[in-house]
């Protein structure tokens, strides 16, 4: 009985070091996934910089932009930064404006309208974690406005 403690011990630890890889989100990851997803909806990510460090990515200068016979989009943030939290988690921080801007005709043919939205995040944090098969994020805010 003695023996199977350590056994259990060691099949213990071997399988949390096996999952933890599994459980674990890089910074890198999400922001690949962002644009692998934003592609598959006909959707353009970019940044204009995207700065590496240890545990983080800041990406100056995101945009995302969309557009179809009917409308075009584009959004605009002038920073985002994803932290990886070392429990498997990305928290995510970005100015305090998103720029929205909207393009499209009432009619075919007609002249497009053009509207301008800032969409004000003050103090927006953004939590992602879980899988890519089931990505949750946790949003915290004071306010939008």
């Amino acid at each position: 009985m003695s023996q199977q403690k350590p056994f259990f011990l060691a099949l213990s630890a071997l399988t949390l070091t096996m999952a933890q890889p599994a459980l674990s989100l890089t910074a890198q990851e999400l922001w690949a996934e962002w644009q692998s997803q934003s592609a598959a909806m006909g959707q353009n990510v970019t940044a204009e910089a995207i700065t590496e460090g240890p545990g983080t990515l800041t990406l100056t200068g995101y945009s995302s932009s969309f557009s179809d016979v009917d409308v075009s989009t584009m959004a605009r943030l002038d920073q985002i930064v994803m932290t990886e939290t070392g429990d498997g988690q990305v928290v995510i921080t970005m100015s305090d404006t998103y720029a929205v801007t909207i393009s499209f005709a009432l009619d075919a043919g007609s002249a497009p309208i053009t509207a301008g939205i800032n969409v004000l995040v003050p103090g927006l944090s953004i939590t992602a974690s879980g899988t890519p098969e089931a990505r949750v994020y946790e949003y915290s805010a004071p306010r939008i406005m």
